[in-house]
């Protein structure tokens, strides 16, 4: 505003100058100097104009911001914690049970020394006199592992009531080998007095009894 004050000032002063020609009787300056007066006073303020606006700092727009490349790094991959229920993958156990018709039955993983007894004679509670001399018989199989020797394993009179004719230890007959049987006989006397009474055997491996077999009498 205060730029286009010389500019208002010159226009009043032209104004107020042939405002007075004409009150004191001059004749008013020609129309065409006035007109080129105004022409003047127009240009002057339209240039002054031009020269405040050329002088106004022109706003500058903010660089853009800059286009972000997707980055080729991967994101990080979650790893998997095992679950703590344990997959397929426990001990096989000492005993296999297989289902049949009478129920569940037990399998035993075999030892390095085992047996099976059959075949037992007397048969139970067979009837002797008293001092009745018999035959003690057990047919015994080898279900371990390993062979037993002949020099290596005894047989022995373990418990129940001493019926031995002879000694109450033996030599086995021959060496067994794993799923081989063997018999054994044993010579044995029956008690004086009458009742029922047994006696039990088995098969001993230096200070150790892996396998055991019994029969049991009557005396009359």
């Amino acid at each position: 505003m205060k730029k286009f004050l010389p500019t208002i000032l010159l226009l009043a002063a032209v104004l107020l100058a042939a405002c007075n020609a004409v009150g004191t009787g001059q004749p008013p300056a020609p129309t065409q100097d006035i007109s080129k007066t105004l022409d003047a006073v127009r240009e002057e303020a339209v240039q002054t104009a031009l020269a405040e606006i050329d002088s106004r700092p022109t706003a500058t727009l903010p660089p853009a911001p800059p286009t972000l490349a997707p980055s080729a790094t991967p994101m990080d991959t979650p790893t998997l914690v095992p679950s703590s229920t344990p997959a397929d993958t426990l001990p096989a156990p000492t005993n296999t049970r297989a289902a049949s018709s009478g129920g569940v039955v037990a399998t035993a993983v075999p030892a390095d020394y085992d047996c099976s007894v059959s075949n037992t004679s007397p048969v139970y509670l067979a009837e002797f006199a008293p001092r009745g001399e018999m035959d003690g018989k057990w047919t015994v199989k080898n279900t371990g592992k390993q062979t037993w020797g002949s020099s290596d394993i005894d047989v022995k009179f373990v418990g129940g009531t001493d019926m031995k004719q002879y000694g109450d230890t033996y030599n086995l007959s021959k060496s067994v080998a794993p799923g081989e049987s063997i018999d054994i006989v044993v010579d044995l006397l029956a008690p004086a007095e009458p009742g029922t009474y047994r006696t039990t055997w088995g098969l001993v491996r230096g200070s150790t009894t892996f396998c055991t077999f019994n029969l049991t009498i009557r005396v009359k």
